[in-house]
């Protein structure tokens, strides 16, 4: 729902590009997306580079130098989690870490992810997690149980689990935790994680 870039001075959070049916968030100058906002992944659309206007724009406003932005951590809320995996894909097909215009993505979020298009909420593809392995980028996975809990999106579950699992073996340096276990799956604990980093913060010093 949320694609958010943090700093440790700054936040920024990047709204859909468009609402269908007012209901079906579609990050377009991200990722491909379906009418119900469903992405079609691809080595090319220009997450990338659109990213890099973003932090570019933020320099140019505040008049700040680029080694403000160190630590550049990017957390996907919910179907937002569709604009990581986007990054991830045009990051395997670097041919050359010049495209980051020297900015440095220290960690990336996947916050309770989620969206109704039956696949690729968390991505499975081996190679393609072994080619963002070498970016030495921090993964944290941060989950309810109103997504991996969902009977009606078991996908959800299984991909998230296998999404782990590549990562542990290509060695990538992860966490991952399950959040409000004690607790009937609900939207209101969905939306509550975003509070978790207040008490539960995440530190990959």
């Amino acid at each position: 729902m949320i694609l958010s870039v943090y700093f440790e001075k700054f936040v920024i959070i990047t709204w859909p590009s468009r609402k269908e049916l007012k209901t079906f968030s579609c990050f377009d100058n991200f990722v491909e997306s379906d009418k119900l906002g469903s992405p079609v992944y691809s080595p090319d659309h220009g997450a990338i580079p659109h990213l890099n206007l973003i932090l570019r724009n933020l320099l140019d406003i505040l008049n700040l130098e680029k080694s403000s932005l160190d630590k550049i951590t990017v957390i996907g809320f919910s179907k937002g989690v569709v604009v990581l995996n986007q990054l991830v894909h045009e990051l395997a097909d670097l041919a050359s870490p010049d495209l980051l215009e020297g900015f440095s993505l220290h960690t990336f979020i996947w916050l309770d992810g989620g969206h109704n298009g039956g696949k690729d909420i968390y991505l499975t593809d081996k190679l393609i997690l072994d080619k963002f392995s070498k970016f030495k980028i921090n993964v944290s996975v941060r989950v309810t149980p109103y997504q991996i809990g969902n009977q009606l999106r078991p996908w959800i579950r299984k991909e998230e689990k296998l999404f782990r699992s590549i990562l542990h073996n290509l060695n990538t340096r992860a966490e991952r935790k399950c959040f409000f276990n004690d607790l009937e799956p609900s939207i209101e604990s969905h939306f509550q994680i975003l509070n978790t980093f207040l008490t539960d913060p995440i530190d990959f010093t």
